[in-house]
C-alpha cells in the first residue's frame, strides 16, 4: 500500500496514485513534478499525515507551497534604466 507516479513520457506530465485503490489524485504534474512533490511532502514534519487522505483543496494548497518553494518571488524589486532622462 503506497503512492506511485505515472509518467507519461509523450506528453510528459506526471500524477499521483494509491496502487491499493487503483485511483489517481491530486494535479496533473509537468515532467516529473509528481515525484517531486510527493518527496518534498514526505519530508515536511508539519505535514498533516497520509497524503491520499487530503481532500483536493487541502492538497492544492500543499502544491501552492511546494511550489513557492521551489520558485519563490522575489522579497525585493529593483528596476534599472527605467525612466526618463532629464
Amino acid at each position: 500500500m503506497s503512492v506511485q507516479v505515472l509518467y507519461d513520457t509523450v506528453r510528459r506530465k506526471s500524477v499521483m496514485y494509491c496502487n491499493t485503490s487503483g485511483r489517481a489524485f491530486g494535479p496533473l504534474f509537468d515532467d516529473c513534478d509528481a515525484v517531486d512533490f510527493f518527496n518534498w511532502y514526505e519530508d515536511r514534519t508539519d505535514a498533516p499525515g497520509d497524503i491520499r487522505s487530503l481532500n483536493d483543496n487541502t492538497l492544492d494548497i500543499w502544491v501552492s507551497e511546494w511550489q513557492a518553494d521551489i520558485d519563490p518571488e522575489p522579497t525585493d524589486t529593483q528596476i534599472y534604466g527605467a525612466g526618463g532622462g532629464a
